[in-house]
């Protein structure tokens, strides 16, 4: 095997994962990026590369140069990939006027199908017929036995190193369109070293045209001959077995990995690695076994180590934990060394077993009647890799769960090698077989029945379900309060106690900046929480998109009580649909555009603060409507949160800016966007208040409180631009977000960063900008110096948040007195500020004390403060006034425990 032919395959290895990976990105981006839509493309690209090999065989080779065919077809699939998002461009209007927005309908699959087909059928095609083509060359040209293992190895050493640079390197420096032109100018380098590779006939090979002088070397032991139809089977299988594998251990692992781009991409590279070796272990060392025997013997292996693999799952939570003690933080640690171990845990081994088993397979029919018809053997083995993926990912994991659906994989994999045992020399030792199947069984049958991996130790189980899509659950936690937890794979939603407050008030806030809204869309539904609080604004159509169904079931099951059953409203549509399709579909003219909460760091979330998306939600939008991004300032940098709201700003000619709740462990951020002005409607929350049902939501939110309604405004579009400087857009093209947000995220330095993204937006005007509300026929008006004053009092409690948060409670202190200082009739800053200074009192008595004065200003009637007040006095041995204190507090709150300890204490220390 020449070598510059097997660097030319090396290299379009990495072109080909990359294409793959983008392809899969930017189709993601068309159909929804879900199960439903992403497996439909990995069907299509694999049968296209299943019908590339078949028609590869067609291909003359006595009348044809193999390499200078080989050579053209890589030139036209760098083309190919090149114009690839000129194509979805081109097919976008057609796919967003025809087809259904609910991804799981029949037609919606057929357009998918139908789409994707258009887009992949040629590239695909070409691609699949490059390696059975040079296979044939090379069995033409050489009597080495070692050329298919060889080239199958180069070739997915490339993919594994394709799958690790699209992600770590080529797609976040250069971005998509340009890292399609390095791997159509990979094809190109492929292109030109087989072009001007001479036969080998034509001269004598040399050293440096072979990758090892023993590979001339005849096999010592002839294949056993076998035709290439049962051969096709055998490969068809084989194939059946490995994505069926990936499919259920990337679901083993997604309950612990990150679940970002850069997890995706490390799985994927480990997989193709395991192959890779697999088949240099295979021409190194196996190729002279006798091949039937050495495959029944893998495929034994393969299918223990399955039932072995069930142990291994659920021991990968303590192994990561212990990993990420051993290494520590840092997102290289993480990123790259803990997920790339854990990932190689549980699938290394069985992708060694199959990278020996397709090289293996393929020299056996060297013997066969029709040995040049490698096409064909390839071609099977890519169609069970079509069908693995739709039967996996659709049927059995819904149907089986992990536990049996593995179990099930491995039994096909032991029928194979027992199917196969029958036609080798094993057939002479039926106890190896039979004892191999005994060890499978035992090892079965003392497995664990349960392998999914719930949570965090403390958490229980409520309920679950293993939708196609991501296995979602239900987690409780906690001590005598217990909260509930909405988890989807390994990413919690805020479901109990204060995550009910944050996302009750994302639904409310949004409505009252439109003065008559009517039409409302929701994109994620979560825990329900928040379109529970939309509904009760009595709209006319109220329309909700969630990803995954399973999300939708749960919610309804275990959150009722919180989400105001809102999932039971036979007037609310909820739909199971993408939230980028469900702003483009024609239909929708939307008075108000809610986006929930979307982690930045997840793979594929990153559309959705794109420019491209914010776009299409505007012109989603009706005449004088108005699209809400939520923003989680908690899982922001501050350079992050910058480029987010350059992207707004870019897309919006107006655009606010709101906090969504005043607290710094948790922030949340509104951005606001419309044609025309955007404003407070003081006379929507009159008449909300009005209305009982409503008033009370308004009210367990604290939303009856009018500086809590204006309070959080941070600024319109001067005041964003000023904070988010120019720079670089988030775009389609130029996905920075999905590939920055999990280094943030896993960086050392992210726990004390994240609160600088607050901090900029709370200390970007000190004196803030005039607060745009709207008193147009409201029944009273608030004074301007109210107003700002809150606004201004709303800042300093949350800078004494942070300060705290960072342990410098000096600071702390004196942010929340200014923040009582400026309080008009709002006493939230006196609560925050009792609390503070309980944190404080023994480091800090005397501050503690006057913070606790300045609390009892603004409400006297505070047993908490007085009762701190109290201690404070205590700890400096003021006996006297402690008493005071705690008697005062006693009156307001009679019988109270810590009241009564302290009153005891000052007592007796006054008695001394």
């Amino acid at each position: 095997m020449p070598r510059r032919l097997l660097l030319a395959f090396t290299i379009t290895g990495i072109s080909a994962l990359t294409y793959e990976i983008i392809w899969v990105r930017l189709l993601g981006d068309l159909f929804g990026h879900t199960v439903y839509a992403i497996q439909v493309v990995l069907a299509i690209f694999f049968a296209g590369i299943a019908a590339g090999s078949f028609l590869s065989d067609r291909i003359d080779l006595t009348r044809w140069n193999a390499l200078k065919i080989y050579a053209g077809i890589e030139a036209v699939v760098g083309l190919a990939g090149v114009l690839f998002p000129y194509g979805v461009r081109l097919l976008t209007p057609f796919y967003d006027q025809h087809a259904p927005l609910a991804l799981g309908t029949g037609s919606a699959i057929i357009y998918r199908l139908v789409i994707a087909g258009l887009l992949l059928v040629i590239p695909t095609a070409l691609m699949g017929a490059t390696f059975p083509l040079v296979v044939r060359w090379q069995r033409s040209n050489s009597n080495s036995g070692s050329g298919v293992a060889t080239l199958y190895a180069a070739n997915t050493l490339g993919g594994a190193l394709g799958a690790w640079l699209s992600a770590f390197v080529f797609i976040r420096l250069l971005g998509v369109q340009n890292t399609l032109v390095v791997a159509a100018l990979g094809n190109l380098l492929a292109a030109v070293l087989a072009f001007t590779l001479k036969r080998p006939s034509q001269r004598a090979a040399t050293e440096e045209d072979v990758t090892g002088g023993h590979e001339t070397v005849a096999d010592v032991t002839a294949p056993t001959a076998m035709s290439s139809w049962p051969l096709s089977m055998l490969l068809f299988a084989t194939g059946f077995i490995a994505i069926s594998l990936e499919v259920f251990w990337s679901r083993a692992l997604d309950q612990v990995l990150s679940g970002s781009v850069y997890s995706f991409a490390t799985v994927l590279a480990v997989f193709l690695l395991g192959i890779a070796l697999g088949s240099w272990v295979y021409r190194a060392w196996l190729r002279h076994t006798s091949p039937l025997s050495l495959f029944a013997a893998v495929e034994v292996v393969l299918a223990n180590y399955i039932i072995i693999s069930l142990f291994l799952i659920g021991w990968v939570p303590d192994l990561s934990e212990d990993l990420l003690r051993l290494v520590g933080l840092g997102f290289l640690r993480r990123a790259i060394a803990v997920e790339s171990l854990l990932s190689a845990a549980i699938i290394f081994v069985p992708t060694l077993c199959m990278g020996i088993i397709f090289p293996l397979l393929l020299d056996l029919a060297k013997s066969s009647p029709h040995s040049d018809r490698v096409g064909l053997l390839v071609g099977a083995n890519t169609l069970g890799s079509v069908v693995a993926p739709l039967a996996a990912g659709f049927f059995l994991l819904p149907a089986l769960g992990l536990h049996k659906g593995l179990a099930l994989i491995a039994g096909v994999a032991m029928l194979v090698a027992l199917a196969v045992g029958a036609f080798s020399p094993l057939r002479r030792r039926p106890l190896s077989m039979i004892g191999a199947l005994v060890v499978a069984l035992l090892l079965f049958f003392l497995a664990p029945t349960d392998i999914r991996i719930w949570g965090k130790p403390g958490e229980t189980l409520i309920d679950f379900r293993e939708d196609p899509a991501a296995t979602v659950s239900v987690v409780e936690y906690g001590g005598r309060a217990k909260e509930k937890k909405l988890k989807v794979n390994n990413t919690y939603s805020q479901g109990g106690g204060r995550g009910v407050f944050t996302e009750r008030r994302q639904g409310h806030l949004p409505m009252l900046l439109h003065p008559s809204p009517d039409r409302v869309l929701v994109l994620g539904v979560g825990t329900g929480n928040t379109l529970g609080a939309i509904a009760l604004h009595r709209l006319r159509d109220l329309v909700a998109v969630e990803l995954i169904s399973g999300v939708v079931d749960l919610a309804r099951r275990n959150f009722a009580d919180s989400n105001y059953r809102v999932l039971e409203d036979p007037a609310v549509r909820v739909l199971t649909a993408d939230a980028l399709r469900a702003v483009r579909a024609p239909n929708g003219r939307y008075d108000v555009v809610i986006a929930d909460l979307f982690h930045p760091w997840q793979a594929g979330v990153g559309s959705l603060y794109s420019r491209e998306h914010f776009l299409a939600a505007r012109r989603a939008l009706a005449p004088g409507g108005i699209f809400c991004q939520w923003l989680p300032l908690y899982q922001l940098s501050e350079d992050d949160l910058k480029i987010i709201v350059r992207t707004f700003l870019a897309a919006f000619p107006e655009v606010s800016g709101w906090l969504g709740n005043f607290g710094s462990n948790t922030p949340v951020l509104a951005l606001v966007g419309s044609e025309g002005p955007i404003q407070l409607h003081w006379k929507r929350l009159e008449d909300s208040l009005a209305n009982p049902a409503l008033r009370a939501g308004l009210e367990s939110v604290y939303l009856d409180r009018p500086a809590e309604v204006f309070g959080g405004y941070v600024g319109g579009g001067d005041e964003l631009r000023r904070f988010a400087g120019a720079g670089a857009l988030n775009s389609i093209d130029r996905p920075m977000i999905e590939f920055r947000a999990p280094m943030t995220l896993f960086s050392e330095t992210f726990e004390p960063a994240k609160l600088n993204a607050l901090e900029a937006l709370t200390h970007m005007e000190w004196q803030p900008p005039r607060v745009p509300i709207s008193f147009a026929d409201a029944r009273g008006v608030l004074s301007e110096d109210d107003i700002q004053s809150n606004v201004a009092a709303v800042r300093w409690m949350v800078q004494a948040l942070i300060e705290s948060d960072r342990g410098k409670r000096g600071l702390a202190l004196e942010a929340g007195i200014k923040s009582c200082q400026m309080a008009r009739q709002y006493d939230v800053p006196a609560s925050v500020l009792a609390e503070l200074a309980w944190d404080s009192y023994k480091e800090l008595p005397a501050p503690a004390e006057r913070a606790f004065v300045e609390a009892l200003r603004i409400k006297p009637g505070d047993a908490n403060a007085l009762t701190g007040l109290g201690a404070a006095y205590l700890f400096q041995r003021r006996a006297d006034e402690a008493v005071q204190a705690f008697q005062r507090a006693l009156k307001i709150r009679p019988g109270w425990p810590e009241a009564l300890d302290g009153l005891d204490k000052a007592q007796r220390l006054k008695g001394r």
